[in-house]
């Protein structure tokens, strides 16, 4: 590996506190990966290597691409460390806590995200300080199918096997099913840049940013369509706390929402009963006893929900 920095960071993506959550046999919660390398300034980062350069305006390289937090609608700091500030494992329980504030240019401490295993439960919490102000959209990616998308409950399915997601809290905050941005395309000035295609000089052409779509079979963005479930915290929440349940099994047992200062100081995340009310709405019901997915909810998310998710250069 070569040590010169700008080699270090020439795949660098805006992905501080991105995260994956596997199943059995499924990948539940999934990382897009790169895009196409012949996007025109794929590789350019910028003169001050944060995100001023073209990489930037890529789906696939921002933070909106990713299973993080976007602020403000702005990209992270992309050369900005996000160090482990605490970590146990003790049996069946491992967590740790990163500090994501720099990746945001914010003090330290002031933007943590603490990741637990509690048995085959994954519980994301997110903490931001009393300086953090302004529109925070928690977002994360799947390919798989919806199943129902109720309040502070999201449903999933692949074949025989089944997701779900759940918000611990706070109480007031919802969940969104919706598609990322359509891939945009772009007119490439030096022909003489791409990669394996035949063009003569002169010849125009535009290079598309790849289908918002799963690999496949070794085959990139040719399987199942994305999709991206998203919660806009509701204003003045402090802390989000989510939980992920692959192979779900009716299990009504929950971690108890504690703060990752507790969590720092070695007390372990506990599994607790949570009241079956708390995942339950009222109204019609489908063949699995959950709310039917609402059609609404799986077109493209509103222009302003849009706009707070996307990015600004």
């Amino acid at each position: 590996m070569s040590s010169r920095p700008e080699d270090v960071i020439l795949h660098t993506q805006a992905d501080a506190g991105s995260f994956i959550v596997d199943g059995a046999r499924q990948r539940w919660i999934m990382d897009l990966g790169p895009d196409d390398y012949d996007l025109p300034g794929y590789f350019d980062h910028g003169t001050d290597h944060h995100r001023s350069g073209p990489r930037w305006r890529y789906y696939r390289t921002q933070a909106a691409g990713h299973n993080t937090l976007v602020i403000d609608g702005r990209n992270q700091i992309p050369t900005a460390r996000a160090p482990i500030i605490g970590n146990c494992v003790d049996g069946h329980r491992k967590w740790a806590v990163f500090d994501l504030s720099a990746a945001y240019g914010k003090p330290a401490g002031s933007i943590r995200r603490g990741a637990a295993l509690v048995g085959r439960q994954v519980l994301i919490q997110d903490e931001v300080g009393l300086e953090i102000a302004g529109t925070i959209v928690w977002s994360v990616h799947t390919s798989a199918e919806p199943v129902s998308v109720a309040r502070s409950a999201a449903r999933f399915r692949m074949g025989d096997d089944r997701f779900v997601v759940r918000i611990l809290e706070p109480e007031g905050a919802r969940f969104q099913l919706g598609f990322p941005p359509e891939p945009r395309s772009f007119p490439v000035a030096d022909v003489r840049q791409l990669h394996g295609l035949s063009v003569l000089a002169g010849d125009a052409i535009r290079i598309s940013e790849l289908p918002r779509r799963a690999d496949d079979k070794g085959e990139r963005a040719a399987g199942a369509l994305i999709r991206r479930l998203q919660i806009v915290w509701p204003r003045g929440t402090r802390r989000l706390s989510v939980l992920f349940q692959p192979d779900y099994d009716d299990d009504d047992t929950a971690p108890l929402v504690i703060p990752l200062n507790e969590w720092l100081a070695r007390r372990p995340v506990r599994l607790a009963p949570y009241p079956r009310s708390e995942y339950r709405t009222h109204g019609d019901r489908d063949a699995e006893g959950v709310p039917p997915v609402d059609a609404g909810l799986l077109a493209s998310l509103p222009a302003e929900m849009d706009a707070r998710a996307g990015i600004s250069l």
